[in-house]
């Protein structure tokens, strides 16, 4: 009996496959969580790219906010040409017009295009908001946003 209990002691043929079977979930889990995060921080750099893009529109095209945002949704490339190489970039952006009116301590904000009535020049403002969707591995689906407040001197 004594030996056949120090043959089965010594044997240890299926060890490293039986670790490797309780171990292998683990790291093809990790493995595909790091690559579930690494496309939701693409995603939120893409939204993010497309509100720099509209604030560089701003800064081409001023007022005209359909050709800043034909600018910022076409990656840039209507200033660049066409490259043929570029990942495409799902996010979208919009642009918003408004003015500000400081009297004393007081601010007003006025989507109008018409002149406040305004002590000072009123301040003109562009506001860039971004947005995108980012799709889970796992399932989930997230809403990215990216906002931008541009003061635009004249």
């Amino acid at each position: 009996m004594r030996g056949l209990a120090d043959r089965v002691r010594r044997e240890e043929g299926g060890a490293a496959a039986v670790e490797l079977a309780i171990i292998a979930p683990v790291l093809i889990g990790g493995l595909v969580a790091m690559a579930d995060i690494g496309l939701t921080i693409q995603s939120k750099y893409d939204v993010e790219r497309r509100a720099r893009l509209g604030v560089e529109g701003i800064l081409r095209f001023g007022d005209d906010k359909n050709a800043v945002k034909e600018f910022a949704n076409s990656n840039g490339n209507s200033a660049f040409g066409v490259v043929s190489n570029l990942r495409t970039n799902p996010a979208t952006v919009d642009v918003k017009r408004y003015q500000v009116c400081r009297v004393g301590n007081q601010v007003i904000k006025s989507e109008l295009l018409t002149a406040l009535a305004c002590v000072n020049k009123p301040e003109i403002w562009f506001e860039v908001a971004a947005s995108g969707t980012s799709s889970s591995l796992f399932g989930g689906s997230y809403q990215l946003k990216s906002t931008l407040n541009v003061m635009v001197k004249s």
